[in-house]
């Protein structure tokens, strides 16, 4: 279990006060972030993120299937996240219990990134008021060095851009009821196109100042973090605060228009990384061989 003295503790917050924190960065800097896509053969999509310097470390999983749709949302689909840790990171964080860390972090995706305006959910309705596309999303974490939510939302962004939907169409007599046929040759699905799901940006507060990125060792010195979920346009999608230290009003909005402000340099970067990837695997001349959607 990561531990932090008193005199660590003070020597971190001096270092934010200055701007100049324990590994060089400025208080609003991002560490570099790894990214691949197509990963995982019997998935509908897939990635994986990771900070430098054997950093946190994350595996987002996409596995689609067609579902009954909710009574409050009958022409939207289905969105589920389920977020595991791996024991040894869970022994990193304060010591918590893996089940506790679990359910926390998928409650925390679930809320932040399916708080999507309602267009983008409808864009997966298939009969409307009968059959809609559920979306699972599985996130494996194999590493922390802080940041979890941040890193987490940025893998399964571009696992979602990653998913190939299977081509579906209606099997039935005129006049009755008709039933859904999948086909399961992945070649005949198409790319989901998920630009518009949001990211999250978590702000953490030390002393007087806010940070993003933080190591697992200033998160320790956090008093308050707020995670931000924004969209590509700038939108605000969710807001969620955690940690027993106060934000003042004003204080929270300078942290939602910084949120704001650095998920445009994230999303810039998330976009060209998927498009060098995309650039690696055709000059590599493979691509993914998906199994097949009900393989």
């Amino acid at each position: 279990m990561l531990k932090v003295s008193a005199s660590e503790k003070q020597y971190i917050a001096q270092g934010v006060a200055a701007d100049v924190r324990a590994d060089g960065r400025d208080r609003l800097s991002y560490r570099s972030l790894s990214l691949e896509t197509s990963l995982l053969a019997q998935s509908n999509g897939s990635a994986r993120a990771s900070l430098e310097a054997s950093g946190t470390d994350v595996l987002a999983s996409v596995k689609l299937e067609v579902a009954s749709p909710l009574p409050e949302a009958p022409n939207a689909g289905i969105v589920q996240v389920a977020v595991s840790c791996c024991p040894s990171v869970s022994a990193k964080l304060y010591g918590r219990a893996v089940e506790e860390l679990n359910v926390e972090l998928s409650q925390l995706m679930t809320r932040l990134l399916c708080s999507c305006p309602n267009a983008e959910l409808e864009k997966y309705c298939i009969i409307p008021g009968e059959s809609v596309w559920s979306i699972s999303i599985d996130v494996m974490v194999f590493e922390s060095s802080g940041n979890l939510p941040d890193i987490i939302s940025m893998a399964i962004y571009a696992a979602l851009n990653d998913t190939v939907f299977p081509s579906v169409r209606l099997v039935g007599v005129e006049g009755e009821d008709k039933t859904i046929e999948v086909d399961t040759d992945p070649a005949a699905g198409k790319l989901m196109m998920a630009q518009q799901w949001p990211i999250c940006v978590t702000l953490s507060k030390i002393g007087d100042y806010f940070i993003t990125d933080p190591l697992q060792e200033e998160e320790l010195c956090t008093t308050a973090q707020m995670s931000v979920a924004v969209n590509p346009d700038g939108d605000v999608c969710g807001v969620q605060k955690s940690g027993t230290g106060a934000i003042e009003m004003e204080e929270m909005q300078q942290m939602i228009d910084e949120a704001c402000a650095r998920s445009k340099e994230l999303f810039k970067l998330l976009q060209e990384a998927l498009r060098e990837q995309k650039d690696r695997d055709v000059k590599a001349g493979h691509k993914l061989e998906r199994v097949g959607f009900f393989g």
